[in-house]
């Protein structure tokens, strides 16, 4: 069995290939659905965290960046209602 990912996105859109970390964590977390529903089995959150976990360092600086948005967004709106 194999599972391939095809890019649906639009052209200005991050995309899961841009990244090989992230794109792995979405091959690996199919594959182990499409497994676990053809063996009749639990999905097995086990055989994906090695791969959730390097797509998750690999990204570490777009989730700071994130986190930092939200952050200084909630302080504009703590502001805002004073």
């Amino acid at each position: 069995m194999s599972v391939e990912l095809k890019e649906t996105s639009g052209p200005n859109e991050k995309k899961p290939a841009d990244n090989p970390a992230i794109k792995n964590m979405y091959l690996v977390t199919v594959n182990e659905r499409v497994a676990s529903a053809l063996e009749r089995r639990a999905f097995d959150t086990a055989r994906v965290r090695p791969a959730l976990t390097a797509a998750a360092i690999s990204n570490l600086g777009a989730i700071r960046a994130s986190a930092d948005e939200a952050a200084a967004a909630a302080d504009r709106l703590e502001r805002g209602r004073r």
